[in-house]
């Protein structure tokens, strides 16, 4: 913003020139627009029957601003629009860009072997926890309990007993 006022001021062309020279870049852009978001935003979460749209607002803003973050992580200045694909899916969109930044390109290589490993944990843990709801509880008491408790001992328990809780309480009760 400061930026925008400053070059309004200290140039000599007109307004309307020094304004197509600051929105000539994409980031300024964003910039405009996320500013004039968040005026909105608070404007509206003002009124008490706009408040979801102004948290809402609010969240489009820190996307925004999460994407200016990530142009720290860019080796030359690149297009908004090659970088939202970079940030919305790793493999397919980013292999053309050559652009990026080392570390970048170390996430996108490492994103692949992150999800073999987090298929493989999961079939782990979803027939740890299906074996051991099977072996605790009768088919008359899964019935009678609500389908979040089920869904808690199939998955939420297993994970936290890989951490070593393992709920002995609950465990022994049942």
């Amino acid at each position: 913003m400061w930026c925008l006022c400053s070059q309004l001021v200290t140039e000599d062309a007109t307004w309307s020139k020094k304004l197509k020279g600051y929105l000539a870049s994409e980031w300024n852009i964003i910039d405009v627009i996320y500013l004039s978001m968040i005026f909105v935003a608070f404007g509206l979460s003002t009124i008490g029957s706009f408040r979801e749209v102004s948290r809402i607002l609010y969240g489009m803003v820190t996307l925004l601003l999460w994407l200016r973050v990530i142009r720290l992580y860019q080796v030359s200045s690149g297009h908004v629009t090659s970088l939202a694909c970079s940030i919305l899916a790793f493999g397919y969109f980013t292999r053309p860009l050559g652009r990026l930044g080392p570390l970048w390109i170390m996430m996108r290589k490492m994103f692949k072997e992150m999800l073999i490993f987090i298929t493989v944990l999961l079939v782990f843990l979803l027939g740890y926890g299906i074996c051991t709801i099977a072996l605790i509880f009768t088919q008359e008491q899964l019935k009678e309990k609500p389908l979040t408790d089920t869904l808690e001992f199939v998955v939420l328990i297993p994970s936290l007993q890989m951490f070593g809780e393992l709920f002995l309480e609950t465990l022994v009760e049942s």
